[in-house]
């Protein structure tokens, strides 16, 4: 609700047109990452495309990351959390929920989804397909399985591995380490690569 409600006090220039929001769009919204300020690069990309970007710091003992949504003019609203302050958090959120807006918001009188990252990380969720066909055209989007089958950074992730396929998609090195991260179900490994602490203050919140 409280996502709903700044959405609303604010104007857009653009009013949102499904057909013009693709895929493609994705990809490109993935490449700011490639720049320091590329969350706010997003936001002001959406908000030309007639989308709302919220960013709205998570309730304690609260476990959302991200939200999609449609305001009663149809207009798509993508709220974010922050509630991990990470580089690569914030990428996969965003484009978890941009797959929402691309896939599946507003059909089948779908107007509204809620998501805990956590539970497909820890197993606790059930077989969902919507959210499987989201999380899939998000990691694509940022990292096609072209380029990561065939990686060093898949077989040997070294911070040289790492760095050098971020260089090559031109996208953050986070997200790259958090890929690995999440594959090997090892939250340890490239840590330093993460972006930890590095969003929020993006967003002064």
């Amino acid at each position: 609700m409280r996502i709903m409600a700044l959405a609303q006090k604010k104007s857009l220039q653009k009013k949102f047109n499904h057909a013009n929001f693709t895929p493609d769009n994705l990809r490109e919204i993935a490449k700011l990452s490639f720049f320091d300020e590329g969350p706010l690069l997003a936001q002001e990309f959406l908000e030309k495309h007639g989308i709302h970007l919220i960013i709205e710091r998570h309730l304690p003992k609260t476990h959302l990351d991200g939200a999609a949504l449609l305001l009663e003019d149809t207009t798509p609203v993508v709220g974010l959390t922050l509630r991990y302050d990470r580089i690569d958090n914030f990428w996969f959120c965003l484009l978890h929920e941009l797959a929402h807006i691309v896939l599946h918001l507003g059909k089948e009188n779908q107007n509204l989804f809620i998501d805990d990252m956590d539970v497909r990380t820890s197993g606790r969720g059930k077989q969902n397909d919507i959210e499987d066909e989201a999380d899939s055209l998000a990691i694509e989007s940022l990292i096609p399985d072209k380029a990561w089958s065939t990686s060093a950074a898949k077989t040997n992730p070294t911070k040289k591995n790492v760095l050098e396929l971020a260089e090559y998609l031109k996208i953050h090195p986070a997200c790259i380490a958090g890929k690995v991260r999440f594959e090997k179900n090892n939250f340890r490994l490239l840590s330093r690569l993460v972006g930890s602490g590095k969003i929020r203050a993006l967003f002064k919140v």
